[in-house]
């Protein structure tokens, strides 16, 4: 979540929209896309435990992110929908 967070910095996008975002974000496919690149190595030894290491990741995330998504959706929504109607949580200028 941390680099997501320094990747949005200076966005304008409110705290919960990047915690949203970092809990969301691309975390399963990095992975992946590491794993591939590692399995094309010839030299780099270990290349099964570290294919487990990131199924077991990617299953973990896929698990966390599906138990969790609907609660943490309707709360983003919830505040999205007060900030949207009464400005409650907007930026000071």
């Amino acid at each position: 979540m941390v680099p997501v967070a320094l990747a949005l910095a200076g966005s304008g996008l409110r705290g919960p929209t990047v915690a949203y975002i970092g809990w969301f974000g691309p975390r399963g496919l990095a992975s992946v896309v590491l794993a591939l690149l590692l399995l094309e190595e010839e030299h780099v030894q270990g290349v099964e435990l570290m294919a487990r290491v990131v199924a077991v990741t990617v299953g973990l995330s896929v698990l966390l992110h599906g138990v969790t998504a609907l609660a943490l959706a309707d709360r983003y929504g919830a505040w999205h929908e007060k900030v949207r109607t009464t400005g409650a949580g907007a930026p000071s200028r």
